[in-house]
C-alpha cells in the first residue's frame, strides 16, 4: 500500500506527457465543394484543421498540431509535433442536425522534461515517436449562425520509439483512448470556436504519460459549396 501511494505521488509530481491529443476536426460539411479551415490555440501551442468536401457525402481532412513550452525558471520543457490525414462521410439531413464520421492515420513526436522536488530535486525526461489510427463521429445542431454538439474519437496510439528516465513506466507502448469532446461555433462566414473534452486510456498499463484535459479556442471559416436556401 505504501509503495502504491508513493507511485501515485511521483506520477502527480512528475508529469511528462508525450501524447498530447490534437483538437477534433469538426467541419460540419453540407455539400460538395466546401472547404473548411479551423485554427485553435491552447496554453502552449496551436492546431490547424483543414478539410474539403469532394462530393455531397465524402470529405478529406488534413490536420496538424504544434506545441512548445520552455520554462527557463524551472527548466521544464515540452515539445510536440503531429500531423494526420483522414477520409470521411457526412450527411445533411435537411434539418438543423448534421452528422459526420471520419477515419485516419497520423504521425507525431514529442519531448517532455519535468523537474520536481520530492525530498530532493529530481528530473524526468521522456521522448518518443508515435503513430495513431483514429475513428471519429461528429454530431451537430445548427440553429441560425450557431453550431453546437459533440464529437467522440477513438484513437489507437503506438510509440515506435520511446525513452524515459523514469523506472516507473515499463509497460505497454500502445494504448487505445476514448476522447469525447463538446464544441460550440458562432458566427456567419467567420466562426469563433470552442472545444472542451477529455482523453481517457481504455487500460491502465501504459508506459507513456498523456494530456488528460482538452480545451482550445479558435477561429475558422467554411467557404465554397452551394448555399442552402432558408
Amino acid at each position: 500500500m505504501r509503495k502504491l501511494l508513493l507511485l501515485l505521488i511521483l506520477i502527480n509530481f512528475a508529469c511528462t506527457p508525450v501524447y498530447i491529443p490534437n483538437s477534433r476536426s469538426i467541419p460540419m460539411f453540407e455539400n460538395a465543394g466546401e472547404v473548411s479551415i479551423d485554427g485553435y490555440i491552447n496554453g502552449s501551442g496551436f492546431d490547424l484543421n483543414t478539410g474539403v468536401a469532394v462530393s455531397d457525402h465524402v470529405a478529406i481532412i488534413a490536420n496538424g498540431a504544434y506545441a512548445r513550452k520552455d520554462d527557463s525558471d524551472s527548466e521544464d520543457f515540452q515539445s510536440h509535433k503531429y500531423g494526420e490525414l483522414g477520409i470521411g462521410y457526412f450527411s445533411d439531413t435537411g434539418t438543423n442536425l448534421r452528422t459526420e464520421v471520419f477515419g485516419g492515420y497520423g504521425l507525431g513526436e514529442a519531448t517532455s522534461v519535468d523537474n520536481y522536488v520530492f525530498f530532493t530535486t529530481n528530473s524526468e525526461r521522456t521522448t518518443g515517436y508515435y503513430n495513431r489510427m483514429f475513428l471519429q463521429g461528429n454530431m451537430g445542431w445548427s440553429p441560425g449562425n450557431f453550431q453546437m454538439g459533440g464529437a467522440f474519437r477513438f484513437s489507437h496510439v503506438t510509440f515506435t520509439e520511446f525513452e524515459t528516465t523514469s523506472s516507473s513506466f515499463t509497460n505497454s507502448r500502445s494504448a487505445t483512448f476514448a476522447e469525447p469532446a463538446f464544441f460550440l461555433k458562432g458566427g456567419d462566414d467567420i466562426k469563433f470556436n470552442l472545444q472542451a473534452g477529455f482523453n481517457w486510456p481504455m487500460h491502465d498499463d501504459i508506459a507513456f504519460d498523456y494530456r488528460f484535459l482538452h480545451l482550445t479556442f479558435g477561429i475558422g471559416a467554411k467557404i465554397g459549396g452551394k448555399k442552402k436556401k432558408d
